[in-house]
């Protein structure tokens, strides 16, 4: 059997402090046709010398304009049948990429595939076990379960759905597996652990705004009018536009508290209640608890 070539693609600034590893779990891979593309934009901490160092990559290194752009340029560059994306302080656990394959080459129907992995700290210590769950285009609508560092997609239908948005910032992956999703086959392997994610201070997961929650709300409104999520039911997407707007002012009341700023603070709970007091009344205490305890 020919083996797919598989391109995996890093972007990255100023990374040094991971991206050595990152790096390695992916040489570590034993997978015969195997190309990393590393997609700089101007680091200025040591992390080219660190490239340097690794003969086989494929890099780049120049200003660009955020992940989203880095991304897509090296999405263009890629030469492989199959694509990956793991970011620079991210890693690959042993056999993520053998396994994507295996499943790929023997379900043709699906367009992409993911798994489970693991939420490791600083120190590469594991946090807890993020499992993903059986793909569903509603349920997306509403929780991003799609772990993105154990995505493998094939090729020709990244191209198709035109790479990710490079107008988002926060949420270009959630994005892109809508647009998959809605005319594609995604298929998830429970119980297969392809990555480790690290969660630390000062990462782009960790400094939850009120952004995240702005920028998936304009995909969503996209959502209502743009043909091409006809499939996935108006009363759905509206649903999930209303849940999103409570999220979107939780987040501004919680981020003025932080700043010490009562009046930010009581304006948002304002609008919070007088906006959104229908969807409150029927969402039940608990859970209406979790969603304004949740993640600092």
């Amino acid at each position: 059997m020919n083996l797919p070539t598989v391109s995996i693609v890093t972007p990255c600034y100023n990374a040094a402090r991971f991206i050595r590893e990152t790096i390695e779990s992916v040489s570590g891979q034993r997978y015969p046709h195997l190309e990393h593309i590393v997609i700089d934009g101007g680091s200025t901490d040591g992390t080219l010398d660190i490239l340097k160092a690794y003969p086989h990559l494929r890099w780049v290194s120049a200003p660009d304009r955020g992940q989203s752009h880095a991304l897509n340029k090296g999405f263009a560059m890629a030469r492989g049948e199959l694509i990956g994306w793991l970011n620079a302080d991210d890693t690959y656990a042993p056999g993520a990429v053998s396994t994507a394959v295996d499943y790929l080459l023997q379900h043709p129907e699906a367009g992409m595939v993911c798994s489970d992995m693991w939420i490791v700290g600083e120190n590469g210590k594991p946090l807890r076990l993020a499992r993903g769950k059986p793909f569903d285009l509603v349920e997306l609508l509403t929780e991003n379960y799609v772990r993105q560092a154990t995505v493998f997609i094939r090729r020709q239908l990244l191209n198709e759905v035109g790479g990710v948005n490079e107008s988002l910032h926060y949420c270009m992956d959630r994005a892109l597996w809508l647009r998959v999703g809605v005319h594609h086959q995604v298929a998830y392997l429970p119980g297969i652990v392809s990555a480790n994610f690290r969660f630390y201070w000062g990462s782009k997961t960790s400094l939850y705004t009120p952004g995240f929650v702005a920028e998936w709300l304009g995909v969503l409104t996209d959502a209502l009018d743009n043909p091409l999520y006809q499939p996935i039911p108006r009363a759905e997407v509206l649903k999930a536009i209303e849940k999103y707007q409570v999220r979107h002012q939780v987040a501004l009341m919680r981020q003025a508290a932080r700043q010490k700023d009562p009046r930010s603070t009581w304006r948002a709970c304002a609008a919070l209640l007088s906006r959104h007091w229908r969807y409150l009344l029927r969402y039940p205490y608990l859970k209406t608890r979790a969603l304004l305890a949740a993640k600092r």
